[in-house]
């Protein structure tokens, strides 16, 4: 019972992190106005949601990724109103990251795929992103869609520079991981 409850305490201690590093995250970031519509960021959070999924797997990773992802948009009046899509687009983020890199032969120690889970991860959040955005433009704001597609070039382009750091940052921090035994070990116990 003991060794059951430690792996318990210690898997909603590493989600809890993991939630706090998401949320933290996504607070660095830069502003980029596109005049309709919220505003346009470049941030790291991406990178730990990716992160999440490489360390947690698909059900937990995807949790903290969109939990941390939704304390942000309950601290901002810009994002409040959407923050249960935010969970449901970053949770699938940091699950598809998790599903492919967690799988039989993966575990989060195949880089190959670790990098396949994150690449796919951030595809999966930016044509969910970019078709949310569109609709809600030319449905929910009645702009033309010629207006729609001039915004969501600027916001596809912040998300692919986006998806290009979270995956670089991800991949970074999951080599140190795997390079650190007494790390891998923690993580390996958790899942």
């Amino acid at each position: 019972m003991t060794s059951e409850k430690n792996y318990t305490t210690k898997k909603i201690a590493i989600v809890a992190l993991m939630i706090g590093l998401v949320y933290v995250g996504s607070l660095i970031s830069f502003y980029i106005p596109v005049g309709i519509g919220t505003p346009t960021r470049l941030h790291l959070g991406n990178g730990f949601c990716l992160l999440a999924g490489l360390i947690l797997g698909p059900i937990w990773g995807g949790f903290a990724a969109g939990v941390g992802s939704v304390f942000l948009d309950l601290t901002n009046p810009a994002y409040i109103a959407g923050a249960p899509i935010t969970f449901i687009f970053k949770f699938l983020m940091g699950a598809v990251c998790g599903a492919i890199a967690m799988d039989k032969s993966g575990h989060g120690l195949n880089k190959r795929k670790n990098l396949i889970g994150g690449i796919l991860g951030q595809l999966t959040y930016i044509v969910l992103y970019i078709g949310k955005t569109f609709l809600s433009l030319n449905l929910l704001f009645g702009v033309p869609k010629e207006g729609a597609w001039a915004t969501l070039a600027t916001k596809l382009g912040s998300s692919v520079i986006n998806a290009v750091f979270a995956v670089l940052i991800s991949m970074a921090l999951m080599l140190v991981i795997n390079s650190r035994p007494e790390v891998r070990r923690q993580v390996d116990q958790i899942n």
